[in-house]
């Protein structure tokens, strides 16, 4: 465990982090936000939570590409780090200290910090650097977190697998940067501009649908064609919104491109924690398709069924670790969108649900949670789905370059409306 690889996907976060030091945006931090009632002794939480074997072990790792031909590494240093763990007061989701805590460019990629709200209300709020784990591995590191008989397993905590390097892999990789090349062609809609104004605000606006509500929008799902699963149907309500909102800006709607990525843990996989263990699907969603929720639903469906049954997300795999080998600034030449520096029309993820067996923090309630991804600019407009005990969760992150105040308004509407009545 003293040193490994990064994965393919890690290396291609690292590409755009480098993107984003250098342009001074910070795109790549992680939040799950879990609200806490009871009143716990906020001293003896956090020394559980400093004292917590896997959070010791992954507040020291550091990662270094040593040559520009060589695969980035992370090192486990055995020097006594300052673990982050702070007490806060507030009562804004993510307090201005969590979001300036860096995370990024220093040698710490974890932190965690208790948020004091009002008498016997709290907030935890695990943040982490993108690279270290994805939302399924920080939700595995939760459980472990809260555990407080927990014994230390190296193997839930990571598994390397060193990548094929072959003809066939090479063949295969090469295949998925044809492909992808070929989704991504011009001409393609954007929502924002390539660069981010210095009066750019940044928002985060969570909308909550009921049990009632969820199950409604389950059915408007499988009324309109979601059959292999929702993530189809919340992509088409998000395309349509954006669509919407460019439509009343007046501007040329063409193509949408949008990268959703896909996790390839076996269902029911215990681990690993450490690491990104994602692949892309890519959707070109046209304009004619965008006519109607059923249109737009179809045609999603059969881009994933046909990228599912050639086997694209595997190839993207390979081609992922084939480029780990690169300079950094080479990788995110070559995986930007030809054309422009904006990687996608807009980013969309479905986070893994919260585990129902995580109810609650060293005895005390949980009453709610929220996974919050990174918000890259551009595109600077991310949607991310979630579920709490059987509730829907909606998280939209913006940049108010790239979507005004008042737009958010109109889409966050439409959102609404066609989410649960599905008449779109």
């Amino acid at each position: 465990m003293r040193s490994f690889p990064l994965t393919g996907f890690d290396t291609f976060l690292l590409a755009l982090e480098k993107q984003y030091n250098e342009k001074a945006i910070s795109g790549n931090i992680c939040h799950y936000v879990l609200d806490i009632e009871g009143n716990l002794d906020p001293e003896e939480t956090l020394q559980k939570i400093r004292s917590n074997p896997y959070f010791q072990v992954l507040s020291r790792f550091q990662h270094e590409k040593a040559q520009a031909l060589h695969i980035p590494k992370w090192h486990y240093s055995e020097g006594a780090l300052s673990i982050p763990v702070a007490l806060i007061e507030s009562s804004s989701l993510i307090p201005e200290e969590v979001k300036n805590h860096e995370l990024s460019r220093g040698q710490q990629f974890l932190a965690c910090h208790l948020i004091r709200r009002v008498e016997d209300r709290w907030s935890l709020i695990l943040s982490w650097n993108h690279l270290l784990m994805d939302g399924y591995g920080a939700t595995l590191f939760l459980k472990q977190l809260f555990d407080e008989n927990v014994t230390f397993d190296e193997n839930l905590l990571l598994n390397y697998e060193k990548p094929k390097y072959n003809l066939r892999t090479f063949w295969r990789a090469t295949k998925s940067k044809f492909f992808i090349d070929y989704s991504s062609r011009p001409i393609l809609t954007m929502i924002s501009p390539k660069h981010l104004a210095r009066d750019s605000k940044e928002r985060c606006v969570i909308l909550s649908f009921d049990e009632e509500e969820t199950k409604s929008i389950d059915q408007s799902a499988l009324h309109n064609g979601a059959r292999f699963g929702r993530s189809a149907y919340y992509l088409a309500c998000c395309t349509r919104a954006v669509a919407d909102v460019l439509d009343k800006r007046k501007s040329v709607i063409n193509n949408f491109w949008i990268p959703v990525p896909r996790d390839n843990r076996k269902k029911g996989a215990t681990g690993p924690i450490i690491g990104n263990r994602l692949s892309f699907l890519f959707y070109r969603l046209k304009k004619e398709a965008m006519i109607s929720l059923k249109s737009c639903v179809a045609s999603i469906n059969e881009q994933m069924m046909d990228q599912i049954r050639h086997k694209s997300h595997l190839s993207y795999n390979h081609l992922m670790d084939f480029m780990k080998w690169l300079p950094l600034g080479l990788y995110y030449y070559l995986v930007k969108r030809r054309g422009g520096n904006s990687i996608a029309s807009f980013l969309f993820t479905v986070a893994a649900d919260h585990p129902k067996e995580l109810d609650q923090l060293f005895g005390h309630p949980i009453t709610n949670a929220i996974s919050l991804p990174a918000n890259a600019y551009p595109p600077g407009l991310t949607f991310a789905f979630m579920r709490f005990h059987g509730s829907l969760k909606l998280m939209i992150l913006y940049h108010t370059q790239a979507l005004s105040d008042e737009e958010f308004q109109g889409l966050e509407a439409q959102l609404k409306r066609e989410l649960v009545k599905g008449d779109g």
